[in-house]
């Protein structure tokens, strides 16, 4: 399968944990770069499709959880950051609304 991109995984053969290990730490270092990231993550994703072919193995296993950890952590982190306005507090969503509760006893409010 190959991503919109023009790469793929297919045509890479990888035996050990340890082949996998470095395929990963190259794209664990696309995190940081958004446009690298987006085709990174692209190509992983390619990889995970079912089809008719199982592309997940025992030994790509640990190292693609790793990295989608790290893609979800990141874009957590960048989701957080735009949340937060000017000297680093949290601005209020526009839809937001604020209640009031008050005391109210036999309909009386």
């Amino acid at each position: 399968m190959t991503s919109p991109w023009g790469y793929s995984l297919t045509f890479i053969r990888l035996s050990s944990q340890t082949e996998w290990t470095i395929v990963f730490s190259m794209f664990r270092g696309t995190v940081a770069h958004q446009e690298a990231a987006k085709t990174a993550f692209q190509i992983v994703m390619d990889y995970v499709q079912d089809g008719p072919k199982q592309k997940v193995t025992v030994d790509s296993f640990p190292g693609l959880i790793s990295i989608l950890d790290e893609y979800a952590s990141a874009a957590s982190a960048l989701i957080n950051s735009q949340k937060r306005g000017p000297g680093g507090r949290r601005q209020q969503q526009p839809n937001s609304q604020k209640w009031v509760l008050t005391p109210c006893l036999f309909g009386r409010c």
